[in-house]
């Protein structure tokens, strides 16, 4: 199974079902960034608490934290943590991103 599988059906049925947040916002790519960055901070306070200093290098130091936008490994110098095997281009047909061909 692709490893972004389970993660992204499960962030899919709590947005539509449980919390049912696309009958006002429609998910899309920024639901998912929002996502990834909600869980990469929350993971970090568990390590290190609220002190900003332990708490960046916290951010900083996630490794193969796999979102729904990609398996982050952030570091001080990249706070991306995406490579390039993360990124799709894609274009807006009839309303909706659609994968580039």
């Amino acid at each position: 199974m692709f490893p972004r599988t389970r993660p992204i059906q499960e962030f899919i049925k709590l947005y539509k079902d449980q919390y049912k947040y696309d009958k006002q916002f429609p998910i899309n790519t920024h639901s998912g960034y929002a996502w990834d960055a909600i869980y990469i901070v929350a993971n970090a306070m568990k390590k290190a608490g609220t002190d900003p200093k332990a708490l960046r290098a916290a951010i900083e130091g996630t490794k193969g934290y796999v979102g729904i936008s990609g398996i982050y490994n952030l570091t001080p110098e990249d706070h991306n943590g995406l490579d390039v095997d993360s990124m799709v281009m894609v274009q807006v047909k009839d309303g909706k991103f659609v994968l580039a061909k």
